[in-house]
């Protein structure tokens, strides 16, 4: 079987990064190749010197002369380790700022992915695995291939030049050299496969001490202060902490620390060796007058430097291919496939309102296996108010994900005015609704753009300060003196502007009222609610629901007494349709549930 060519090599890892560096900031690569070139010279400047001197000493050269010639090179060469120090320093904050425009694109780039990704822990595991290794600073993938290549680039030049000087008194002792540093290449080997093979587990528990830490230290908005006091929780969160160190510090004990210990003692030998037998011949040379002593000198010296850059070239190779394995993680999540939202052949624009809806035979299933939804049909008609209720796992949030092109059904067809949603541009699908969603998202900005979801020099004030007088509270705001302007949360600001559950309800329906689309969605949002505030926040959205198409999804019955149509569904299933009373009439399912919800609040039965 043919082995499958590996799209994320050590080499086209390389060429990606450095194509990124050069569309950010081409000077930066120019710098580098300008740290290569001095990088070569300076070390052939360190083995001649040497040479020059003793040959200007034994030459009995004049002062004069020995002065301009010595001094000659003493300056040229401190001019290029001047150059060479500021090309190798100086694109230091280069590199920094590099890595965060890789961080940038990495959330660009999770902004863009196609909801069916989202979900569950898989796509969540890939951004922290492509974001992770570029918090760790230098130690990041792209900071280090940006100073490990130049230098493995000077280690090879080098190599390639003290070769040929070597290889003028004795090819052989060129061979000697290389094998003997083959061998320890070996040892090395071994040590970063090993360290790549548990690489996985010790992500894995990073991450959960990431998450430890994170979690307990009050960094969050659901901080477990409270939980940490009354459960007496700390000792048990160390010794989670604890653990899982034990078994970072065990695995890496098991898999990698005895040929880490076999790398470092077969390194010594085999160095002792190699360089041993060098010297030996040198001298041996030198004392049979087979050369002179300045060319001893200047043997010598490249023998020396010949050494550390075979074990700089195996060094750099060894880690640039770990790097290079941390740098996968980045090049799989930069190369997922992004949600087309510009394709489509039917424009909303001019579009018959209020919207009509039909699901059509439809099928769905999450894992390919189970159908969540099942040869489900039916049709809502513009402008009506259908609540969509069953029990927990029914399908019904599935029924929303589908309606809002999250998902695409396996088989079947959903119409929006008869008009297959496939055919909609994603874009242009997405702004049909106002949806309120179980989990209310307020973020840490100001009011204003919470509210629009626009920057705050763009907000239109008027148009939220009605909205929010619609849903019921611009009072609350005046009240409090709450304006546009503030911050909401306390992430940002620990003044930051927080609410109670049913002013975050209110603050839902502002938001569905500012965005004013003709189909609004409502899936659990007053789950958290008591049944008053649940009550009012629903008579509000049936205010503002007049002239829409709307949907209620509930698994509690307070929405379903103003919708013109019920749908009770059971296993991804219709199982009864029709009014609020009808469904009582008929005294199945539907009127089941609703006289067990009803006695919770009778009289004497709490």
């Amino acid at each position: 079987m043919k082995k499958r060519k590996n799209k994320y090599s050590l080499l086209n890892n390389i060429s990606f990064y450095f194509k990124k560096l050069y569309e950010f900031q081409q000077s930066t690569l120019f710098i580098m190749i300008g740290q290569v070139v001095l990088g070569v010279i300076l070390p052939v400047f360190t083995i001649y010197i040497p040479k020059v001197l003793v040959e200007l000493v034994t030459g009995q050269t004049d002062v004069e002369k020995f002065v301009l010639i010595f001094g000659g090179f003493l300056l040229v060469y401190i001019l290029f380790s001047v150059l060479e120090s500021y090309a190798r320093n100086g694109t230091y904050f280069d590199y920094n700022n590099f890595r965060n425009y890789l961080m940038y694109y990495v959330f660009r780039k999770s902004l863009k992915i196609p909801y069916e990704k989202t979900e569950g822990g898989i796509h969540r595991d890939a951004y922290w695995g492509a974001v992770g290794p570029l918090m760790h600073g230098d130690r990041s993938p792209s900071s280090r291939f940006y100073s490990m290549v130049p230098v493995c680039m000077i280690f090879i030049l080098n190599f390639a030049i003290y070769s040929s000087i070597i290889g003028n008194l004795n090819i052989f002792i060129v061979f000697m050299l290389i094998m003997l540093s083959l061998i320890n290449y070996f040892f090395m080997d071994r040590e970063r496969k090993a360290i790549s093979k548990i690489q996985p587990q010790l992500d894995d528990l990073n991450k959960k001490m990431s998450y430890v830490e994170h979690a307990s230290s009050g960094e969050s908005e659901t901080s477990p202060a409270k939980d940490i006091r009354i459960f007496h929780l700390s000792a048990w969160i160390i010794q989670k902490e604890e653990k899982l160190v034990a078994k970072e510090k065990n695995l890496i004990m098991k898999y990698v620390m005895n040929k880490t210990f076999a790398r470092q003692n077969a390194g010594f030998v085999l160095g002792f060796i190699r360089d041993g037998m060098a010297y030996v011949y040198l001298i041996h040379q030198a004392v049979s007058g087979n050369i002179s002593l300045g060319d001893f000198v200047l043997y010598l010296g490249a023998v020396q430097g010949f050494s550390g850059f075979v074990n700089g070239i195996i060094q750099n190779v060894q880690e640039l291919r770990s790097v290079s394995d941390q740098a996968q993680s980045y090049r799989k999540y930069y190369d997922l496939e992004e949600e087309k939202t510009e394709e489509g052949t039917v424009k909303i624009d001019g579009m018959k309102q209020p919207l009509d809806i039909e699901f059509k035979n439809v099928y769905f299933s999450y894992d390919n296996k189970k159908e969540v939804l099942e040869n489900l049909s039916f049709h809502i008609k513009g402008g009506e108010k259908t609540a969509i209720v069953g029990i927990n796992g029914a399908g019904k949030t599935t029924i929303v994900k589908l309606l809002c092109g999250f998902y695409a059904p396996s088989c079947g067809e959903i119409l929006i005015n008869g008009i297959n949603i496939q055919e909609f541009a994603k874009r242009d699908l997405y702004q049909l609704f106002s949806t309120v969603f179980q989990e209310n998202r307020i973020f840490p900005f100001t009011v204003g753009e919470n509210l629009t979801f626009r920057l705050q020099e763009k907000v239109d004030a008027m148009r939220a300060q009605n909205a929010l007088k619609e849903a019921g509270l611009w009072d609350t705001f005046e009240e409090k003196k709450v304006t546009l302007d503030d911050y909401m949360t306390t992430y940002f600001l620990k003044e930051g502007i927080t609410f109670s559950g049913g002013e975050v309800q209110r603050f839902m329906l502002a938001r569905a009222i500012y965005k004013d689309a003709p189909l609004l969605v409502l899936d659990e949002p007053t789950a958290a609610l008591d049944p008053i505030a649940e009550r009012e926040v629903y008579d509000k959205y049936a205010e503002i629901s007049k002239e829409k198409t709307s949907i209620f999804i509930s698994h509690r019955l307070a929405s379903t007494s103003f919708s013109d149509k019920i749908l009770f569904l059971k296993d991804g299933k219709i199982l009864e349709s029709g009014t609020h009373e009808e469904l009582l009439k008929l005294n199945g399912e539907y009127a089941h549930m609703f006289q067990v919800q009803a006695s919770y609040y009778r009289k004497g039965e709490l």
